[in-house]
């Protein structure tokens, strides 16, 4: 009988209804989990008749399910504090990708790293995104396996440039230079004549200290603006062993002091002149190379008068030459300051640049720097103590990943033992333009169908997708007092549909009666 259709289809309805809550209840506890809900439509039979006022005259035929909704809003946040794990807040999906190449979407963000250091998920799917390369994302380029395995190495970048931030003391004493006179200590066999220097005294450029004699006769080294006693002392040194009177003579300098000692009586001519300078304490930079190594640059500063400053650049002269010992000087120029301290030129300018390197890394090494630029000046010349607040370069040296965190764009920061933080890559997001048209393909997955449309995928926090939070989960949204409610309805509806067929049979049964 038809009578029988109605109330089977009422009983195949609310036997849907409870397995959907049923559904929904188990999976209260799994992370990324949208509650499902069923919705209902009425079935009638029409039979073209109508009554006498025209109105169609039809009999309800039952009911079916005519549709199934996710609930997509967000679930609370679980904060786990694990790494890898990460929760949407907001609209989209994580990207994963199986083994067979096969792209899928999901919200659950219980993620892990595997073997190869891949974040993946339970199931071993991996979590895709856009790479990175010494620390910079390319969100254009091809969707690649998040790698974030302990231990990962980064590679060296060399140093392209220095920045010096300091500060001149204006009121820096100027050294009186000229002549300096020597005192003379004899004894029975020899004298000393010693030239005293004022603490932070260089060699002036026009020093011509002569000695007579020597085959071939002396000629005196040539002097660089601002050279160091102990250079000067070395040079000469080596024209007197030239000349042959090393024997006799020699020269040494220690501290300020310079000092010669020779025959009783020895009277050199020409003069040994001090510059008329100040200084002021150095800064020291670490640079480094293509492999890695690093160069401890140190920048001097010398007061020539008011308001001008020169600064030279030296490497330790073994990082430049197998052996070499000293400083080798790789730049140098002239600062000029106007009357308020502020730099207004920089002139005389020999850029930095290292021209060899005993580690066989590339060369020359150029470094631009180290005070900005006029316009943007990192130095100044106040009346308050010399000093260097920030010394810094973008190179660093290679290093290995300690940690990492994501951050509310998706990009994942690397700690590395070099202490640097660089962007390893950055997780994607997937996002539909009707996700009720997602079909849930279980394990948390969703693919895309024709009701969805295909998906758009960016960086997390832009194009309507929303933020990455990094060490959450996000959990079920299912509620379970809600549940309860839909469960209750679906039993009264299972049994009124079962009494309802109970008595269908009564009435056939009495049917049958009748023409017994």
């Amino acid at each position: 009988m038809g009578s029988f259709s109605t109330p089977l289809s009422g009983l195949q309805a609310a036997q849907e209804q409870l397995q959907n809550v049923s559904n929904n209840l188990a999976n209260q506890d799994t992370d990324g989990y949208k509650d499902q809900n069923l919705t209902f439509s009425d079935i009638f039979a029409s039979t073209g008749a109508t009554n006498g006022a025209g109105d169609p005259m039809q009999v309800g035929g039952g009911v079916k399910v005519s549709s199934t909704a996710s609930d997509f809003t967000e679930g609370s946040l679980d904060a786990t504090s694990v790494a890898s794990n990460m929760a949407i807040s907001g609209n989209g999906f994580f990207v994963v990708q199986g083994a067979d190449g096969t792209t899928s979407y999901t919200r659950a963000g219980d993620f892990q790293p595997n073997t190869a250091g891949q974040i993946a998920t339970p199931d071993g799917q991996l979590v895709m995104g856009y790479p990175a390369v010494n620390g910079v994302v390319n969100t254009s380029g091809t969707l690649q396996p998040m790698q974030v395995g302990l231990g990962t190495a980064t590679p060296a970048v060399a140093s392209t440039a220095i920045d010096i931030t300091a500060n001149l003391d204006s009121d820096t004493t100027t050294i009186n230079g000229g002549t300096v006179t020597p005192t003379t200590t004899s004894s029975a066999t020899q004298d000393t004549l010693t030239y005293a220097f004022n603490s932070n005294g260089t060699v002036d450029a026009g020093t011509n200290l002569m000695f007579s004699g020597g085959t071939p006769a002396y000629v005196p080294p040539t002097v660089t603006a601002g050279e160091s006693l102990t250079t000067y002392a070395t040079d000469v040194n080596a024209a007197l062993t030239t000349a042959g009177l090393n024997s006799t003579i020699s020269v040494s300098a220690s501290g300020s002091n310079f000092t010669v000692v020779g025959p009783t009586g020895i009277t050199p001519t020409g003069a040994l002149k001090q510059d008329s300078v100040g200084t002021a304490p150095t800064s020291t930079v670490a640079v480094y190379d293509s492999l890695g190594s690093a160069h401890t640059l140190t920048v001097s500063y010398t007061k020539t008068a008011a308001n001008t400053w020169t600064y030279s650049v030296t490497v330790p002269s073994s990082d430049v030459t197998a052996g070499g010992t000293g400083t080798t000087t790789v730049g140098s120029g002239t600062l000029n300051f106007n009357t308020s301290g502020v730099l207004s030129s920089i002139t005389n300018v020999t850029p930095i640049s290292i021209p060899t390197l005993v580690s066989g890394a590339a060369v020359p090494l150029k470094l631009s720097g180290p005070f900005g630029t006029v316009a943007a000046p990192t130095i100044t010349q106040t009346a308050s103590a010399s000093t260097s607040t920030s010394e810094t370069t973008d190179g660093y040296p290679s290093g290995t990943l300690q940690s990492y965190a994501v951050q509310t764009d998706g990009t994942i920061e690397g700690t590395y033992s070099n202490e640097k933080t660089l962007a390893i890559g950055q997780v994607a997001v997937a996002s539909f333009g009707n996700v009720q048209g997602l079909a849930d393909i279980g394990n948390n997955d969703y693919q895309p169908t024709i009701g969805s449309g295909l998906a758009v995928v960016g960086a997390a926090n832009t194009g309507g997708r929303g933020t990455i939070i990094g060490g959450d989960v996000e959990l079920s949204n299912v509620n379970i007092a809600t549940e309860f409610a839909k469960l209750i309805v679906a039993q009264q509806a299972y049994s009124a549909n079962a009494k309802s067929i109970t008595t269908f049979n009564q009435v056939s049964q009495a049917t049958l009666a009748m023409i017994q």
